[in-house]
């Protein structure tokens, strides 16, 4: 069942910006809704929409949106005051892009555990070329979907109604297939580090593994939905997993195959002491280890997941149920 909640302020004036929030029944939104509040310069309409389909869901939010951007948050990303002012700006200035956004950082509030997590992902060795989308790295510039990330994400409204709005089949990389489509129709994305938020990571390691399967499995559903070229190099990540397997298996027939993950590893030890004299912690270079290794190896298995099993159908969105509140 899915359930939509709508919260409008600064009536007297057309809202520039449509804040859309999905979330489950059981998530609270009051906390980035609080948040939201407190702008009180620049326009908004804030739309939450609770259900189990978020691509849907974000769906049912622009049918109704009244800004000129619409502006995607996730329920548990707290965004920085200044965000708006900053994505305004940016399409002030430059009538080209069409969709702008920033990293999704690791609040010091989470755990140890957590941090590190964030710490990987948010590193070159973790996520290489999309290490960008949590942590501020580098200047403001044009960008790909690969440092954009959909908790924090502005897009033109007129620009979803000239290339169509998510693909219900995707969840995730919904927002990289959409922006794959932006791309394509001559539109530009752009990345600014200020443009952040604040979300938790995973709790523990089987929520980290889950998280890393999902992804790829996402990647995966994406190129089947909408190839594109520049896609193919994340593939890579396909022969990581066959690679360690292999490795292991034979060097139990000779022991020299053990030298094959040795470059692997001794970039994964480096890693990993960098981030823990950045957390300040001695636990953190043993979750590192583990965290890297299952960053790489479950994202793998993903891939291989999404493409080899088949896409959701659109028949199992059930219909939406509307309320609205003020």
């Amino acid at each position: 069942m899915f359930q939509r909640g709508c919260l409008e302020f600064m009536l007297n004036k057309k809202p520039y910006f449509t804040v859309i929030i999905p979330h489950r029944n059981t998530e609270s939104t009051e906390a980035i809704v609080k948040q939201l509040k407190k702008e009180k310069k620049i326009p908004l309409e804030i739309y939450t929409i609770s259900g189990n389909q978020p691509s849907y869901q974000r769906n049912q939010g622009i049918k109704k949106a009244k800004g000129e951007v619409i502006y995607f948050l996730d329920n548990d990303a707290l965004p920085d005051l200044k965000n708006l002012a900053i994505i305004k700006k940016i399409f002030k200035e430059n009538k080209n892009i069409a969709a702008a956004g920033g990293p999704s950082l690791t609040p010091d509030t989470d755990t140890i555990k957590q941090r590190v997590f964030g710490s990987v992902l948010g590193s070159f060795w973790g996520s290489f070329f999309m290490r960008a989308r949590y942590c501020k790295l580098g200047k403001p510039r044009f960008t790909s979907d690969r440092e954009l990330i959909l908790c924090n994400l502005a897009i033109k409204k007129k620009i979803l109604d000239k290339v169509g709005v998510f693909n219900q089949k995707l969840y995730p990389n919904e927002e990289n297939e959409l922006m794959d489509r932006i791309l394509q129709n001559g539109f530009s994305l752009y990345y600014h580090p200020e443009i952040s938020v604040e979300r938790s990571q995973r709790q523990g390691f089987k929520d980290y593994i889950r998280q890393m399967m999902t992804y790829g499995r996402g990647r995966a559903e994406q190129l089947k939905a909408s190839f594109v070229v520049s896609n193919l190099p994340i593939f890579a990540f396909l022969f990581f997993p066959v690679y360690m397997i292999l490795s292991v298996v034979l060097s139990f027939f000779k022991p020299v195959f053990m030298l094959a993950i040795l470059p692997y590893i001794t970039l994964m030890i480096v890693s990993s002491v960098f981030i823990s004299i950045k957390l300040k912690k001695l636990v953190s270079f043993l979750y590192s280890l583990l965290s890297f290794f299952i960053c790489h190896f479950f994202y793998g298995i993903g891939l291989w997941r999404g493409l080899l099993t088949k896409m959701r159908s659109k028949k199992i969105i059930p219909k939406a149920i509307i309320k609205k509140r003020r």
